[in-house]
């Protein structure tokens, strides 16, 4: 994970995203009020986005200047069944992440 700053807090959207959400539809997601993420602009944020199937993760780094958005897809299996039931939860660690976005299990 070094694409995502040491100082950074790293979020788990919980509801699917479409894999064809770019850069600027995800960054309107992280912006949007009605989404209650409450990020001040200022510190460092990482959002963790998954698509319906779980096959495929999309990690969007915001900071002040700016956004980085890098795609995960698995060519076999799914993201962690605890995903898909809403067991992951919201703020997680590095480490958390990590695991997470290393294992695959069929469903």
């Amino acid at each position: 994970m070094d694409f995502i700053p040491k100082d950074c807090r790293i979020t788990v959207y919980q509801k699917p995203v479409s894999a064809l959400y770019g850069i600027p539809g995800l960054g309107g997601l992280l912006m949007s009020r009605a989404e209650q993420i409450n990020w001040n602009r200022r510190d460092n944020i990482a959002m963790i986005f998954f698509n319906p199937k779980c096959t495929m993760c999309k990690i969007l780094v915001a900071d002040q200047t700016g956004y980085s958005c890098t795609t995960r897809r698995l060519n076999r299996g799914r993201f962690p069944v605890a995903l898909a039931l809403g067991l992951v939860p919201e703020e997680i660690t590095r480490e958390a992440l990590s695991k997470l976005l290393k294992l695959d299990f069929d469903l």
